[in-house]
């Protein structure tokens, strides 16, 4: 019969897109390990196996991604994406780096903010894409590097661990602070040019502006208008002062403000929006009433 071997069945064709469990978990390993900064869909994932090794079977890709979640290979990050748990110990790292240079910048500053160390990884605010990292592996590997005691995270903000300024670089620091709210309160109804309070204290401007962010963070100053910040002690003074004349006269309008508080009109508009704005004084018409009070 012309060559044909009647009784047996022809052997079946290797398929070499067929892959087993230990392979589909290898190439799913490779491709998140090239993902250093941002989580991978697990569409993408899809996607990238089916070109190489046929994986569409239902459920396939996903029980590799659960075998590995299990041994904690892999980071389910629970929005239908996932990271290589190996990397994010580059992005710890990363961390620990912007704190160990601020340490550098400032030896006397207690610790760094935390808003400002994600500020060093925000892609709207740095032009390092190395540092572009996504928000949420930011926070695991955050709390990871508090949880292996990388860093100490406390009300000065976050530091390396083992790093501690010594007294007279705290002392200074705090002299520097004071002096910042002095010139604050010398121009309290101009608006605020962090350059020229540097020159006329004789400071570095970078120390400057941390000494003048850590006092507003520490509400040792009110920000009032475009630029225009006073101490917190003279605002709650003029407050004070406000309230009792409101108890005279129910009604005021700018120019008797004005005249009451010996401010200019440039900072008087502000500041009376600023009062407005935190529900102290609301205006009507030309005047301004105090807020819970009644009209008699």
């Amino acid at each position: 019969m012309s060559g044909v071997t009647v009784g047996r069945t022809p052997p079946a064709r290797p398929s070499r897109n067929s892959p087993n469990t230990t392979q589909l978990e290898e190439q799913i390993t490779r491709l998140l390990r090239q993902e250093m900064r941002h989580p991978v869909p697990l569409k993408r994932l899809r996607q990238e196996i089916a070109r190489q090794i046929e994986s569409q079977r239902e459920g396939r890709i996903e029980a590799a991604l659960e075998r590995l979640v299990e041994r904690g290979e892999v980071l389910d990050l629970q929005d239908g994406a996932y990271f290589l748990a190996a990397n994010l110990d580059d992005v710890e790292r990363r961390i620990c780096e912007v704190i160990r240079a601020y340490h550098a910048a400032y030896p006397y500053a207690p610790g760094m903010a935390v808003g400002e160390i994600k500020k060093r990884f925000s892609k709207s605010k740095t032009r390092n894409v190395k540092r572009n990292i996504d928000p949420q592996l930011f926070e695991l590997a955050f709390a990871a590097c508090k949880d292996r005691s990388l860093v100490i995270e406390n009300h000065d903000g976050v530091r390396l661990a083992g790093f501690s300024p010594t007294s007279g670089q705290v002392e200074e620091f705090r002299r520097l602070e004071e002096a910042v709210i002095a010139y604050v309160d010398q121009w309290r109804f101009h608006r605020l040019d962090l350059d020229a309070m540097a020159n006329q204290l004789g400071a570095n401007p970078r120390t400057t502006r941390e000494a003048f962010l850590r006092v507003l963070k520490a509400a040792k100053l009110v920000k009032y208008g475009d630029s225009r910040f006073m101490p917190a002690a003279v605002f709650a003074q003029i407050q004070s002062r406000l309230a009792s004349e409101f108890a005279q006269r129910t009604r005021l309008s700018t120019a008797e403000i004005k005249a009451l508080l010996g401010i200019p009109r440039n900072a008087i508009i502000e500041l009376l929006e600023h009062l407005d704005a935190i529900g102290f004084t609301r205006r009507d018409g030309d005047e301004r009433v105090l807020c819970g009070a009644t009209d008699t």
